[in-house]
């Protein structure tokens, strides 16, 4: 399952992992940030973990491994980057395949 920017239900934008945030909320068109907040992808931790075969664990690990911290230390906050989660995911996925 690969991790899509989409609107929620209730048709406000969402955060590309489902879960509706202040930000999406306020921005007045689609959302081109490849990134999301590390809240939006923590909300997303146990389906994603499902829907990949993997523990929430990794999940988790792989989100830490891409997540950048603030712009010049102070500036905005911590982002996780959806792009290089879904192609750690994608690598995990292979190397478990060829593991078979």
């Amino acid at each position: 399952m690969r991790l899509r920017k989409r609107r929620s239900p209730t048709g406000r934008a969402s955060d590309g992992w489902g879960c509706e945030s202040r930000e999406s909320n306020s921005n007045s068109g689609p959302r081109l940030d490849p990134d999301i907040t590390i809240a939006g992808a923590e909300f997303q931790v146990p389906r994603i973990a499902r829907e990949r075969g993997l523990s929430e664990a990794q999940v988790r690990q792989v989100i830490q491994q891409h997540t950048s911290g603030r712009q010049i230390g102070f500036l905005g906050e911590p982002r996780v980057n959806v792009l290089e989660v879904n192609l750690a995911l994608d690598q995990m996925k292979m190397k478990k395949m060829a593991m078979k």
